[in-house]
């Protein structure tokens, strides 16, 4: 009983591990890992899309993946972990898959994994999604964010209607 659930339990996170992109790949390498992804331009409300940047989501048999695609290469991932009794293991799995020469450090303050390399920043978004993004495109996101909140905060402007 206790080696049929073991073996179970491996052959559940064992196509996990290959179940999420890799930071930097290419459209064509993404759809030769997964088979062809699905335009998605509004991912979900986590995820920034900067001007040019387009979603792709993808099913493979191992989980869902939605993936940022920026400059022609995924700048952000995530990856759905709906099984809560295999969610430690899966996330080391992925910790390690996206550690590339670098390794990951947990910062509890912030609750996100940042790579030592400084190269890419992790962290759950609602119980379920591992979210791996590249820096350079996070901050780029934020700025973003910033410009919006800023244009948001002038308010309508000087009225036209002068001696209205």
């Amino acid at each position: 009983m206790r080696t049929a659930l073991f073996a179970s339990l491996a052959a559940l996170l064992l196509p996990l591990a290959g179940a999420h992109a890799r930071l930097g790949e290419t459209t064509a390498e993404l759809e030769a890992r997964y088979g062809p992804g699905k335009v998605d331009d509004k991912p979900s409300v986590m995820v920034t899309l900067l001007p040019g940047a387009q979603g792709i989501r993808f099913e493979p048999p191992s989980g869902k993946v939605n993936v940022v695609i920026f400059q022609g290469k995924s700048v952000c991932e995530r990856v759905v972990l709906e099984n809560k009794n295999t969610r430690k293991a899966d996330t080391e799995t992925l910790l390690k898959a996206y550690a590339g020469d670098s390794h990951w450090t947990y910062r509890e303050k912030e609750k996100r994994w940042h790579r030592n390399d400084g190269k890419e920043v992790a962290y759950f978004y609602n119980a379920d999604w591992f979210v791996v993004t590249d820096t350079e495109y996070a901050k780029a996101c934020e700025k973003e964010k910033e410009k919006a909140a800023k244009e948001k905060d002038k308010g309508p402007g000087t009225s036209s209607l002068k001696g209205f």
